[in-house]
């Protein structure tokens, strides 16, 4: 006869179970909450540099154009004259740029910064003591606006001196993974964009310690609440835009963004109650860990915040928590810019505002399912919209593509007989790819267009059999990597191209539409640009793109 212990185990072996299942259940939400927590922290920090990066393209995109053409400038240009016209209509035409300068091997060539709707404009004066024939000291302008800049005879601010040191830094250090040049060489000119630290940007005369040491009056961090007078804190975005040959003068061109403004835009969507951290080196000399934060308004979670993540080695990516009144709360911050920069940006978010955005509106097994439907979806649509891009549906029927043919070459249309085979020579070359990848990049900088490979000058087709390709997706992905290659990824989603078949011969079908950004093709010995004027791609001078870029398209002068 079964004793009372053993009637009770079966129940107590349940209720074990359900403790073991509900522990299990429990462990899992906390592992869920947690995992959940910490990549979502990370993940909004990552998004304040998109957000950043979003919010400048189109001015870095104009920088990377005007510092190629600088760089094949004449070794003696730019003069002061034509660095005062460099930073006039870079203002004029980037609304978003707060300063832009240039400098070269002696130091400041030209500023111009927005101030009270207008600028204040500083370019060099000629070379020599103040005092001696022709010479004279170099004056702060003021253009359409009633702000202050320093004393008439006031040179120009040391701050600024300051600044062509850090432009300079910035923009000969090498990106990581690129060795320097030990051969003897001329090193290669860095083409991307680098950025400085955060820095000021003075306007008034006395308000930032000089470079050099000497005396003057300082100011620290500008916080949120800085009265007008102290400097704006601003980044820099910067390009070398040295000469090509051995031995030239170095010369830079950099952007500067106010701070505050980019703060204010990149902030925006962030969930209640989270913090944005921003940290920087305090000056150009200053080592990794002596940083300032530029949110120092007192505000008791960013400064222990910023005490956290310098104890723990400054992490970059990767969560981390502390606690503040009791309340625990996860932050995260990552370089703002670049894997270079010394400026790292963040967000500090409390755990119950993670644990409201985990169980919001849903359960985590509907979450977990909706997070899978939309990574599903997500993978569909960029795989349709790559199929769109690469190969999709041509919009013309057959007979409308005759007619199309029919008409013969113009400003929208320009037929090529082979895509790499020079007919001539019966080999393949280089130069016929290059042709074809003119027209796309002059219908790209112009109104779009058409072209039409496998075609003559008569608009008969002739194939793409001499071309020699295996079939027609080893033909699209070969033109895939020539756009990639010569005319940049960035601008894919503006060309459409596919193999299509008439008469029972094929023919690539090109089609462009015209580019958000002006389109440089690299040729692997030089950058040039291409804009389409009636049937033939023009190759536009320097002095032409500039006045274009100024006119907005006009080339007059």
């Amino acid at each position: 006869m079964p004793t009372p212990g053993h009637r009770l185990s079966a129940p107590l072996a349940v209720t074990l179970a359900v403790a073991a299942a509900a522990l299990l259940m429990l462990l899992g939400l906390w592992l869920a909450a947690r995992e959940f927590s910490e990549r979502t922290v990370v993940e909004q920090g990552q998004s304040l540099r998109e957000r950043l990066l979003l919010r400048v393209a189109p001015a870095i995109t104009a920088l990377q154009l005007t510092g190629d053409l600088l760089a094949s400038a004449a070794p003696d240009r730019p003069t002061p004259a034509d660095a005062r016209e460099l930073v006039l209509s870079s203002l004029d035409n980037n609304p978003g740029v707060d300063a832009a300068t240039v400098c070269d091997g002696a130091g400041l060539l030209a500023t111009a910064v927005r101030a009270n709707g207008g600028m204040l404009l500083h370019v060099r004066g000629p070379v020599g003591p103040v005092g001696t024939d022709g010479a004279q000291p170099a004056r702060w302008q003021r253009i359409h606006t009633d702000a202050t800049p320093p004393g008439p005879g006031t040179p120009v601010d040391p701050a600024m001196g300051e600044l062509c040191q850090r432009m300079a830094m910035a923009a000969t250090h090498p990106p990581r993974g690129v060795p320097d040049a030990s051969d003897g060489q001329v090193p290669a000119r860095r083409v991307a964009p680098a950025w400085t630290d955060v820095h000021p940007l003075p306007t008034t005369k006395g308000q930032q310690t000089m470079p050099d040491g000497q005396a003057g009056e300082t100011a620290g961090p500008a916080p949120a609440t800085a009265p007008a007078t102290a400097p704006a804190m601003v980044m820099t975005a910067v390009v070398d835009a040295s000469g090509r040959q051995p031995g030239a003068s170095p010369r830079y061109m950099g952007y500067s963004f106010r701070l505050d403004g980019l703060l204010a835009s990149i902030a925006l969507g962030l969930p209640g109650d989270t913090r944005v951290l921003v940290i920087s080196p305090r000056g150009v000399d200053s080592g990794p860990h002596d940083t300032m934060t530029l949110a120092d308004d007192g505000d008791p979670v960013r400064k222990v915040a910023l005490d956290t993540w310098r104890q723990a080695h400054m992490p970059r990516d990767t969560a981390f928590s502390f606690r503040v009144d009791g309340t625990l709360w996860q932050a995260s911050l990552s370089s703002l810019t670049s894997a270079d920069t010394r400026t790292f940006a963040g967000v500090a978010m409390p755990q119950g505002l993670l644990l409201r955005m985990l169980l919001r509106d849903a359960t985590i097994p509907l979450l977990l399912a909706c997070g899978g439907l939309a990574l599903l979806l997500g993978a569909w649509w960029v795989h349709a919209r790559r199929r769109t891009i690469g190969a999709g549906e041509a919009p013309l029927s057959d007979e409308a593509l005759r007619d199309l043919l029919a008409g013969g070459e113009s400003d929208r249309l320009e037929f090529k007989s082979t895509l790499r085979h020079n007919l001539s020579s019966g080999k393949h070359g280089k130069e016929i790819e290059l042709a074809a990848l003119k027209t796309v990049a002059a219908f790209l900088n112009t109104d779009g267009g058409t072209l039409a490979v496998g075609v003559d000058d008569q608009g008969q087709v002739l194939g793409l059999a001499p071309d020699g390709f295996e079939d027609a997706d080893h033909l699209l992905r070969h033109f895939s990597a020539l756009l990639a290659q010569h005319i940049g990824v960035e601008h894919q989603p503006h060309v459409r191209f596919t193999v299509r078949v008439l008469d029972g011969r094929q023919l690539l079908l090109v089609e462009c539409g015209k580019a958000v950004e002006p389109v440089i093709l690299h040729t692997g010995k030089e950058e040039e640009f291409y804009v389409r004027m009636g049937p033939t791609s023009r190759k536009l001078a320097l002095s032409q793109v500039m006045r274009r870029l100024r006119g907005n398209g006009s080339t007059q002068e």
